[in-house]
Protein backbone atom coordinates (compact mmCIF):
# COMPACT_ATOMS: atom_id res chain seq x y z
CA UNK A 1 0.00 0.00 0.00
CA UNK A 2 1.43 3.44 -0.86
CA UNK A 3 2.55 5.40 2.21
CA UNK A 4 0.14 8.23 1.37
CA UNK A 5 -2.88 5.99 1.92
CA UNK A 6 -4.09 5.42 5.46
CA UNK A 7 -4.81 1.84 6.39
CA UNK A 8 -8.22 1.21 7.87
CA UNK A 9 -8.20 -0.13 11.40
CA UNK A 10 -11.03 -2.21 12.89
CA UNK A 11 -12.10 0.79 14.98
CA UNK A 12 -12.56 3.13 12.04
CA UNK A 13 -14.72 3.13 8.96
CA UNK A 14 -13.74 5.60 6.25
CA UNK A 15 -15.63 7.01 3.32
CA UNK A 16 -14.79 10.11 1.31
CA UNK A 17 -12.26 11.30 3.87
CA UNK A 18 -14.63 10.99 6.84
CA UNK A 19 -14.05 8.64 9.72
CA UNK A 20 -16.48 6.89 12.03
CA UNK A 21 -14.79 5.93 15.29
CA UNK A 22 -15.99 3.24 17.71
CA UNK A 23 -14.73 3.17 21.30
CA UNK A 24 -15.48 1.15 24.40
CA UNK A 25 -14.77 2.17 28.00
CA UNK A 26 -14.36 -1.04 30.01
CA UNK A 27 -14.66 0.64 33.41
CA UNK A 28 -17.84 2.55 32.59
CA UNK A 29 -19.23 -0.18 30.27
CA UNK A 30 -20.02 2.47 27.63
CA UNK A 31 -19.60 2.08 23.88
CA UNK A 32 -19.51 5.16 21.66
CA UNK A 33 -19.85 5.58 17.92
CA UNK A 34 -18.60 8.98 16.75
CA UNK A 35 -20.05 9.92 13.37
CA UNK A 36 -17.73 12.90 12.83
CA UNK A 37 -13.96 13.32 12.98
CA UNK A 38 -13.96 16.02 15.67
CA UNK A 39 -16.56 17.57 17.95
CA UNK A 40 -15.66 21.18 17.12
CA UNK A 41 -17.35 24.08 15.35
CA UNK A 42 -20.78 23.12 14.06
CA UNK A 43 -20.19 19.56 15.26
CA UNK A 44 -19.94 20.55 18.94
CA UNK A 45 -22.28 18.37 21.01
CA UNK A 46 -24.97 20.58 22.52
CA UNK A 47 -27.59 18.02 23.46
CA UNK A 48 -27.70 14.36 24.41
CA UNK A 49 -31.08 12.64 24.19
CA UNK A 50 -31.80 9.18 25.57
CA UNK A 51 -33.26 7.52 22.54
CA UNK A 52 -33.98 3.98 23.58
CA UNK A 53 -34.62 1.81 26.63
CA UNK A 54 -36.27 -1.56 26.69
CA UNK A 55 -39.95 -0.88 27.54
CA UNK A 56 -40.18 -3.88 29.86
CA UNK A 57 -36.85 -3.23 31.56
CA UNK A 58 -35.34 -6.55 30.50
CA UNK A 59 -31.88 -5.01 30.76
CA UNK A 60 -30.46 -1.63 31.84
CA UNK A 61 -29.21 -0.71 28.36
CA UNK A 62 -29.75 2.89 27.30
CA UNK A 63 -28.89 4.47 23.99
CA UNK A 64 -28.22 8.20 23.98
CA UNK A 65 -28.03 10.26 20.80
CA UNK A 66 -25.62 13.21 20.69
CA UNK A 67 -26.73 16.15 18.56
CA UNK A 68 -24.70 19.10 17.27
CA UNK A 69 -25.63 22.80 17.14
CA UNK A 70 -27.72 22.20 13.99
CA UNK A 71 -29.58 19.22 15.47
CA UNK A 72 -27.62 16.65 13.45
CA UNK A 73 -26.75 13.27 14.91
CA UNK A 74 -22.98 13.20 15.60
CA UNK A 75 -22.62 10.37 18.10
CA UNK A 76 -24.32 7.34 19.61
CA UNK A 77 -23.62 6.34 23.23
CA UNK A 78 -24.55 2.88 24.49
CA UNK A 79 -24.71 2.56 28.28
CA UNK A 80 -24.36 -0.94 29.81
CA UNK A 81 -22.93 -2.00 26.46
CA UNK A 82 -21.95 -5.54 27.49
CA UNK A 83 -25.65 -6.34 27.84
CA UNK A 84 -26.78 -4.31 24.84
CA UNK A 85 -24.56 -5.12 21.87
CA UNK A 86 -23.09 -8.30 20.41
CA UNK A 87 -19.66 -9.16 21.88
CA UNK A 88 -18.23 -9.06 18.36
CA UNK A 89 -18.98 -5.33 18.19
CA UNK A 90 -17.06 -4.66 21.40
CA UNK A 91 -14.02 -6.55 20.09
CA UNK A 92 -13.89 -4.11 17.15
CA UNK A 93 -13.96 -1.02 19.38
CA UNK A 94 -10.90 0.93 20.45
CA UNK A 95 -10.46 0.31 24.20
CA UNK A 96 -10.52 3.19 26.65
CA UNK A 97 -9.61 2.47 30.30
CA UNK A 98 -8.92 -1.25 29.73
Amino acid sequence: MPPTERQRTPTELQRKGRTMRMTYDDKADVAYIALVDEFTGDFTIVQSVTGLRHPEGINPVEIALDLDVKGRLVGIKILHAKQGVPPEFLTLCERINP
